[in-house]
């Protein structure tokens, strides 16, 4: 992971971030109320069926068992081309991503948009701050920078990150399971959790620098 400078008090920082803003659109009454108001604009202004059925496709590539598939998928190739390596480092920084959001919605247990309300899709039953969709781009988009950091693919795969993720989060906002606090807090929890994994030495053989040579048998 390319050296960042302070990187614990990044990552505590970007946690307490992150757990305040879902506090406080839990429990905080004018936060919440703008986030509904916003939920239901969309709603009322942007809700179109063909939009509709764009942006429930990308969140469906979101999905836990679709994108699971994917991140496996991608991570078999690096194997199969001998940087075994890389995909153990891919496969750290999205687990911890990913595996962060999921706890801390379990922490702050924000009840999903009301569906009768603002949502185009069935009431999700997971709680809704941070997004996990959000959470696993934004994991992916991380991984893929390190894997290209240094090289000369790495504008390119920051720009596509960038991409992937505010499409992401546009549809879950479009199509009302989640709230615009809960697509800003994804990105925040899951920075703290990759700088965490990134500080840890053990996984330092882990890291993905694209001068490495490809793994060799022994």
């Amino acid at each position: 992971m390319p050296e960042v400078r302070h990187r614990w008090t990044w990552c505590l920082a970007l946690a307490a971030v992150g757990l305040a803003l879902g506090w406080a659109a839990t429990h905080l009454a004018w936060i919440a109320d703008a986030d509904l108001r916003t939920l239901a604009w969309i709603a009322g202004n942007l809700r179109s069926a063909p939009a509709t059925a764009v942006m429930q496709a990308v969140s469906w590539l979101g999905s836990t068992y679709v994108a699971a598939t994917l991140i496996l998928g991608w991570c078999a190739i690096l194997a199969c081309y001998r940087r075994a390596r890389a995909a153990i480092g891919v496969a750290v920084i999205v687990a911890a991503g990913w595996g962060a959001v999921a706890l801390v919605k379990l922490v702050i247990a924000r009840p999903r948009p009301p569906a009768t309300e603002v949502s185009a899709l069935a009431s999700e039953s997971t709680y809704s701050y941070p997004s996990g969709h959000v959470a696993v781009t934004f994991s992916v988009a991380a991984a893929a920078w390190l894997l290209t950091h240094g090289g000369r693919w790495e504008r390119t795969a920051v720009a596509t990150g960038v991409v992937m993720v505010v499409v992401m989060a546009t549809s879950r906002m479009y199509l009302g399971v989640h709230f615009p606090t809960d697509v800003l807090g994804a990105p925040l929890i899951s920075s703290a959790a990759i700088l965490a994994v990134g500080g840890v030495r053990a996984l330092r053989r882990f890291h993905l620098k694209p001068s490495d040579p490809p793994d060799r048998p022994a």
